[in-house]
């Protein structure tokens, strides 16, 4: 059992401690929120997460603001479903789980208004403008070389779900309406960049031809922040 110390993580409001418990998102299964312990912390800030009852190999760095890490009870409060430790038997309860003394919960107060699933009033505004079904270009975070074609499949808890349109859904991520690692069309050719067309699409692609193909509108690009459109 790990215990909790007293290395520290950020300043100000993001005073994270190793042992404390949290809910994060499986990166490899995006669709699973866990329940997480801060393994470790590097003198940057990152924190360690590690899946409780799960092996190392699941682990992963993440900034102390990361929207992959919430406190615990935040599924709940969402209307999601937890995944419990490896193991676990029966319903899990966090209530249940911190009777441990060994197990203290990172507290609610310091993390981010979007890690708690409140978005600032900037970000509430940009993502009424996205609609589901709109098209874009987005990063493939699996392979940060690739700008790919898009798809918004979802929109949920002040995020977009972001799909690479003619692949698996086992590639889809959640993301903030201002990241910048999706862009308006035709950004790619603006930088010189090459985008990765749909999977299994063949020839030139033109996302004129594209839009008209699918029925699909884009996303405008007034929609986007400068940072996401530079």
């Amino acid at each position: 059992m790990l215990k909790e110390s007293v290395q520290k993580a950020g300043t100000g409001s993001l005073l994270f401690r190793v042992g404390m418990r949290l809910e994060a998102k499986d990166r490899m299964n995006p669709e699973l929120i866990c329940v997480a312990t801060v393994k470790s912390i590097k003198p940057n800030g990152d924190l360690l997460i590690h899946f409780d009852g799960w092996s190392d190999g699941y682990d992963y760095w993440c900034k102390p603001d990361s929207t992959d890490i919430h406190p615990a009870m935040w599924c709940n409060k969402h209307n999601k479903k937890v995944t419990p430790p490896k193991g676990h038997v029966g319903n899990f309860l966090w209530n249940t789980y911190l009777h441990d003394p060994d197990i203290n919960p990172a507290p609610a107060h310091i993390f981010t208004e979007l890690q708690l699933g409140v978005a600032p009033s900037g970000n509430r505004n940009q993502l009424r403008l996205f609609r589901v079904g709109m098209r874009l270009e987005a990063k493939d975070r699996a392979n940060p070389a690739l700008i790919c074609v898009a798809t918004i499949t979802d929109i949920n808890d002040n995020k977009l779900l972001i799909h690479f349109d003619g692949w698996s859904n086992r590639y889809d991520y959640w993301c903030d309406p201002d990241t910048v690692d999706i862009h308006p069309i035709s950004w790619c050719a603006s930088k010189g960049i090459h985008l990765q067309p749909p999977h299994g699409r063949h020839g030139r692609f033109t996302w004129e031809v594209y839009l008209q193909e699918v029925g699909a509108e884009r996303v405008p690009n007034e929609v986007f922040t400068p940072a996401q459109r530079q």
